[in-house]
């Protein structure tokens, strides 16, 4: 009997918290993009034998879902599933053939192949702005200006205020390199 008890208040409790988080509202956005190229004749000269041709395709489905708890408070989760070159093997080592560039042969890793999660942050309004917490898009400030060449994933806290046309954020990036 202590046992039926037990669980019982257990699931009371677990219904009990997740209450709030039932009625909020998901939006569910996502791209699905396949990209590849076919090169016949490497060396551009008529009747010439270039060598075999090289053919890669590489496909990537992003997903996006946006928890909105209530008003001011969010959950954000991007992520990317089946991100893989087609037909190329299972490799979860750093070597890349010379045909494939070092990007695209590490998105074929075990790993890649299933469920990759690139962006898990909380969005609140507090103090008269935006405060966002989590891993997000590094490197990226909202505007060209002073943005890195490439973005990485990665955790960060950033708070965004708005000052008429102004905005001031303050933000601190954890580098993983």
């Amino acid at each position: 009997m202590k046992k039926l008890w037990i669980v019982l208040l257990s699931v009371a409790l677990i219904m009990a918290f997740a209450m709030p988080v039932c009625a909020a509202d998901v939006k569910f956005s996502g791209s699905y993009v396949i990209q590849g190229y076919y090169d016949n004749n490497r060396s551009l000269g008529k009747d010439s034998y270039a060598g075999p041709s090289l053919m890669n395709t590489w496909q990537r489905l992003r997903m996006q879902a946006d928890f909105k708890v209530q008003e001011g408070l969010s959950l954000t989760v991007q992520a990317d599933i089946m991100d893989k070159i087609w037909g190329a093997p299972r490799n979860s080592s750093t070597y890349a053939p010379a045909n494939y560039s070092n990007i695209y042969y590490l998105s074929n890793s075990g790993e890649a192949e299933n469920i990759h999660f690139n962006q898990v942050y909380v969005s609140a309004n507090l103090a008269g702005g935006l405060f966002r917490v989590g891993y997000q898009r590094q490197g990226q400030f909202g505007t060209a200006f002073g943005d890195y060449g490439d973005y990485a994933y990665g955790p960060r806290v950033r708070y965004d205020y708005s000052i008429g046309p102004w905005t001031l954020i303050a933000l601190y990036d954890k580098s993983e390199a």
